[in-house]
């Protein structure tokens, strides 16, 4: 606590009026609600007679995690000790992910088996945006367009819906961004301000207000002087821009939250605790002799390279742009219902991007729409649309796309040599999207724009559920259409389930970053939440404010026990070192992940439960050394291992082509 008014005064005595008044007041402000907050929770756990225990991560110093998650290995005990679960999910992305969690809070037993690492396909390469889907709208009103107006309009009417419970339920991670969209006309500007305000409108209409406390902001409208002070590289020839507001978030870090949750021990009422396993690859479904039925499945895991088959009620195929393998290992002879469509993306410098606000490119040479949007202090541009003959797990970026983006970031940033852009191209990616093909003919040519993002959950003749399509935004109300689907097979078919838990719902159901598992907790204000937390751990562990900033933003009230973890470490001064000088990410950070967050192998770490292969490639070269220092000593490996290791990451590293 002194810290914080001891930085005030030390500012004071060094420095004019001008130059600490406003520091001091900050310093000041968030140590008096730090106290604040630390009275309040003290009350909290004296009053409170809520069967949800009020967490105090500040105060909470044992090298024991104050959330207690499972290993891998506790994971595999529990499923070969288990005699049967409600409901198998294949796939750990973002679909798997919803189902997991509903399944878990509705009060079913389920087990989610990932073929790779959680989330390492298409959950991870996203434009990392929360968003209704304003391209959607604006086909709606196209003339042109010939049919699924009523289809379009569903799917942003639900996406604004889920935006708000999304953001709220992951509010230390998740963000409402103001979007610019830039106009050379005053014409142009009313038609694209209107616009905003019908998609702003019908997100108020659909509101969950009873359910929910957050609120998006309202448009606005900004002139060429606004424009320029967050976008100083914009051509001089935009005159207006629109703000409108949507969501933004970390994909990776989000899909592992959201199973972790699920893994949780009477998390909240009724909570059934649930068991992931990553590396499962499901190589058999296993069928009833007389009737076909699905009974379970046989999968290898391809860390000890064992077969290892699970029962199960029922089977759900939630692999994305891979679903059709799952049910044609179903049934043989079904019909290819999914596109893989390939978007990618490239990174560079943020000073390509306003820090609070996103860039919108409304209509590119192809017709579509390019986001500049800041993230983890670096610029994603993106996305590009191109079909693909069969998913792969790790799309390349294709030249054309590269110089594609890069001409159109040229054609705002005119002012700008085109050799500025394309050589502060930090790192380039691409993510499938799986789209829903209907009534299209085989060899019919397909414009994938005109395809609705829309879900569909499709039961084979065998029981197989298979949730196909949607996007991240909707990864909630999937997961619940889907359970639903489940349980209403389920009363079909006389199987007996917990009716009180199956009729609880998941749109307040708060992830385990946050401080409290309660909906109705107050304190710290949301707007507030990273301030006073970050100060607090930057404070009590003596690290850098940005280092604690970025790991409240990331892993919640989880960042105490990173901490914890290294205080109570014999190597702790080296811990809470940075993995990379450029970046805030700490050595503890991965010591974290091999213990608690199941990463089995340094990509693991570098890609998803950090950004590194996402936001500096060189950079994810240079800190592979130190992550395999990091493995090396907690698993024990000798030399000879470890430099075998670093060599078959960086082929694999190389053959991503990230």
């Amino acid at each position: 606590m002194r810290g914080f008014f001891r930085m005030g005064f030390n500012m004071a005595r060094k420095q004019p009026l001008r130059s600490w008044a406003v520091p001091l007041a900050l310093s000041a402000a968030t140590g008096l609600s730090y106290s604040v907050y630390a009275e309040t929770q003290q009350q909290n756990q004296q009053h409170s007679s809520s069967s949800v225990v009020n967490l105090n991560p500040i105060k909470h110093s044992s090298a024991e995690p104050l959330i207690k998650l499972k290993t891998r290995q506790d994971h595999l005990a529990d499923i070969q000790k288990t005699e049967e679960y409600d409901i198998i999910v294949i796939g750990g992305g973002c679909n798997g992910a919803g189902v997991f969690l509903e399944a878990a809070n509705r009060g079913l037993k389920c087990l989610l088996v990932e073929g790779g690492d959680f989330a390492a396909a298409t959950s991870s390469k996203s434009t990392k945006l929360i968003h209704g889907g304003i391209r959607y709208l604006q086909e709606v009103f196209e003339f042109s367009l010939k049919g699924g107006r009523i289809e379009k309009y569903n799917l942003v009417k639900e996406a604004l819906r889920e935006r708000t419970h999304f953001i709220e339920n992951a509010y230390y991670m998740n963000r409402q961004i103001p979007f610019v969209v830039p106009t050379t006309n005053l014409i142009m500007g009313i038609y694209y301000y209107i616009g905003v305000l019908v998609y702003h409108g019908i997100y108020r209409y659909y509101l969950d207000s009873d359910k929910s406390s957050f609120r998006m902001k309202m448009p606005q409208w900004y002139g060429g002087r606004q424009l320029r002070e967050y976008f100083p590289h914009l051509d001089h020839k935009y005159k207006y821009g629109i703000v409108y507001y949507d969501g933004q978030f970390n994909d990776t870090r989000m899909n592992l939250d959201i199973l972790l949750t699920g893994t949780q021990h009477n998390y909240n009422e009724n909570f059934q605790e649930g068991n992931i396993l990553n590396y499962a690859e499901v190589t058999q479904l296993i069928k009833d002799q007389k009737t076909g039925e699905n009974k379970g499945i046989v999968f290898k895991d391809k860390i000890n390279g064992k077969d290892i088959s699970v029962k199960g009620k029922c089977i759900v195929n939630c692999t994305g742009a891979f679903a059709d393998n799952i049910r044609k290992m179903d049934d043989p002879s079904c019909q290819k219902r999914i596109l893989a469509v390939a978007g990618s993306h490239m990174t560079m410098p943020a000073s390509f991007c306003s820090r609070k606000h996103a860039l919108v490119i409304p209509e590119t040479q192809d017709g579509r729409i390019l986001f500049l949007v800041p993230w983890q202090n670096h610029a994603v541009v993106g996305t590009t649309e191109r079909a693909l003959d069969e998913p792969e797990l790790d799309p390349t970026v294709s030249a054309q796309e590269l110089i594609f983006m890069s001409e159109e970031v040229g054609k705002i940033y005119s002012n700008l040599p085109s050799s500025e852009i394309t050589n502060n191209i930090n790192s380039k990616w691409a993510g499938l999207r799986p789209l829903i093909l209907q009534n299209q003919k085989e060899g019919e040519p397909i414009d994938t724009k005109k395809i609705a993002r829309t879900h569909v959950i499709e039961v084979s003749k065998n029981g197989l559920v298979s949730l196909m399509g949607g996007k991240w935004t909707v990864y909630r109300c999937m997961g619940e259409e889907t359970v639903d689907k489940i349980l209403e097979i389920f009363k079909q078919k006389g199987i007996k389930y917990n009716e009180n838990a199956a009729k609880k719902s998941s749109l307040n159901l708060r992830l385990l970053g946050e401080a409290n598992q309660n909906a109705n907790y107050k304190f710290p204000p949301k707007n507030q939440y990273v301030k006073i937390y970050a100060s607090a751990l930057a404070d009590k562990h003596q690290i850098e404010y940005k280092e604690a900033k970025y790991l409240i933003k990331n892993y919640g009230q989880r960042a105490f026990d990173i901490l914890n973890l290294a205080e109570n470490h014999t190597k702790k001064d080296y811990l809470k070192q940075r993995v990379h000088p450029n970046h805030p990410i700490l050595k503890a950070e991965i010591l974290y992940h091999l213990k608690y967050e199941m990463a089995q192998q340094p990509i693991d770490v570098l890609f998803r439960r950090t950004r590194f292969g996402f936001i500096d490639r060189k950079g994810m070269f240079e800190s592979l050394k130190t992550v395999c220092d990091i493995f090396a000593d907690e698993l024990k490996w000798d030399e000879a291992k470890k430099q075998k290791v670093i060599e078959q990451q960086k082929e694999i590293m190389r053959k991503m082509d990230f």
